[in-house]
């Protein structure tokens, strides 16, 4: 689940294997907002241990004490415990296909804090029920980590070039200054204006980028916070990651190349530049999607992102007395290292009340071969996108891709009738064929725009991510709410799923081990 006051820690299951098929096990990791992760048998239910950081031992007091948290205006405040979500990685020291301690093998689980601090933690769980603390990371340590910002996102594991052990690239985190509806792009932020690689095992830092090394930067630095998760890209499928991408609080899009088995040769560019003020004070808060589309025999390769004030959802629904942002969700070509410039909203074209191509038009100004020729991408306005307006929406989770489709939410924030009524507001589920941005239910075909067609309500929730499940057969969109699904997808399957795509099989292997 995603983060909240009451289970923060979006869940992570970890096999450990045993001796035989029957001894293998399945673990649970949460955290909650109060202090504590806790490690639980995925079998039975049990909580087999849980552990809280140093830091929080003050929160340890407020709880017990029920005492009123207050901010510096005398507000009252929620009070925050491990409130980010987790990532592991699993390492097979030996390749025998089991993790067993008292050898090489790790099994690493790293997590941050999100709004209960800037720390990240990770611990050695080989042995399942005697967990070790192997590192932690705060902006005191050893200097290297004074940019950090509060503690947002996962840590991403991923393999770069140079380095035999496994990392996690953590961005640099969120600055709560910009709690602050009214502050734009032209505010830089003072803290998590950084990337960070990390040792997976002994936390020891591989690679960094932030304002005070301009030299790592092709062009200006980091000037805002990035709370989002980092995106690794491997993109020729040898298990290295060739590329990263960042997603920042003024609206911008950056690429981390590494194009070099030495990272003093590592080097940040932006991509692009999507946010400003007033109407155009957009943020991002989800991490970039990654995918890649044939139009023409040629391959596009485009990033996915859309825009919204995480800790602001209710800004700019209708009664708000805040600036109506125009949010949106974005489709942009990655573009080319030696561009002059990053990619601007001008440079896109505005899809909301057009297609943006057409896949079979005898017109070769119209053709989706032609058109792609050339374009930088599209942005699709949330408040016009629908049949109805949608006003103040904001995309708060990452988009699926699947198939040539896109799937995200959007929320939209709804008028209190009275002070007395709490408003949860209302989400839209949208499904979109990537290359002409009609409804997925169009996907591969030509078809007249009916904006009606792109989303489907999907009650009065807070989406995640969409996830999906695989029986082998078909595929499963889960966590869409009330959305109806057969109105989004094309040929929805028997039992409800998606049917699976062609070109994805399902496949078996077995490991041959010396006699």
């Amino acid at each position: 689940m995603d983060h909240g006051r009451y289970s923060a820690l979006r869940p992570h299951r970890a096999k450990l294997r045993g001796e035989t098929r029957d001894q293998e096990k399945l673990y649970l990791a949460f955290g909650t907002n109060a202090g504590f992760l806790h490690f639980v048998d995925g079998d039975t239910g049990q909580e087999q241990w849980a552990f809280t950081p140093k830091s929080l031992a003050p929160l340890h007091k407020i709880l017990r004490e029920n005492a009123p948290v207050t901010s510096d205006d005398g507000t009252l405040q929620h009070p925050y415990g491990i409130d980010g979500p987790a990532a592991y990685v699993r390492v097979d020291g030996d390749g025998d296909g089991r993790i067993a301690s008292g050898t090489d093998d790790h099994m690493m689980l790293a997590f941050g804090m999100r709004r209960g601090g800037r720390n990240y933690y990770a611990l050695d769980v080989t042995a399942p029920k005697a967990p070790r603390l192997a590192w932690e990371i705060t902006p005191e340590t050893d200097g290297d980590f004074s940019e950090m910002g509060q503690s947002w996102a996962a840590p991403i594991p991923a393999k770069v070039p140079g380095h035999s052990n496994p990392v996690f690239i953590i961005s640099g985190g969120y600055d709560p200054v910009r709690d602050d509806p009214s502050l734009d792009s032209s505010t830089n932020d003072t803290q998590g204006r950084a990337i960070y690689i990390v040792d997976a095992i002994t936390g020891s830092l591989v690679y960094k980028a932030d304002p005070s090394e301009t030299g790592k930067f092709a062009g200006e630095a980091f000037q805002h916070a990035i709370p989002a998760a980092a995106k690794a890209v491997d993109s020729n499928s040898d298990g290295i990651t060739d590329c990263v991408y960042l997603a920042d609080t003024g609206g911008d899009l950056w690429r981390l190349e590494l194009d070099s088995s030495d990272p003093y040769d590592w080097q940040v560019r932006k991509i692009a530049e999507l946010g400003g003020s007033g109407e155009n004070n957009r943020r991002f808060f989800n991490a970039v999607d990654s995918v890649t589309l044939e139009s023409g025999n040629k391959l596009i390769n485009l990033l996915l992102i859309g825009s919204g004030d995480r800790p602001n959802p209710k800004a700019g629904g209708e009664g708000s007395d805040l600036t109506t942002v125009k949010d949106a969700f974005f489709a942009i070509r990655d573009p080319d290292a030696d561009k002059t410039g990053p990619v601007t909203i001008d440079d896109l074209e505005d899809v909301t009340d057009q297609l943006m191509c057409q896949r079979d038009s005898g017109d070769d100004t119209t053709s989706c071969s032609q058109v792609w020729e050339n374009s930088a991408g599209w942005v699709l306005y949330l408040d016009g996108a629908y049949s109805m307006s949608l006003p103040g929406a904001k995309v708060l989770s990452q988009s699926v891709a699947l198939d040539g489709a896109v799937y995200f939410s959007a929320y939209v924030p709804d008028m209190p009738a009275s002070i007395c009524v709490p408003v949860i507001g209302r989400s839209y589920l949208f499904g979109l064929d990537l290359l002409t941005v009609n409804s997925s239910s169009q996907l591969g075909e030509d078809a007249e725009l009916n904006k009606g067609e792109r989303a489907e309500e999907a009650g009065e929730y807070l989406l995640s991510r969409p996830a999906l499940l695989s029986d082998g057969v078909e595929l499963y969109l889960q966590g869409v709410g009330t959305a109806n699904l057969s109105q989004l997808v094309k040929n929805l399957g028997e039992s409800g799923g998606i049917a699976l795509p062609s070109h994805i099989q399902k496949s078996y292997w077995y490991e041959k081990t010396s006699e």
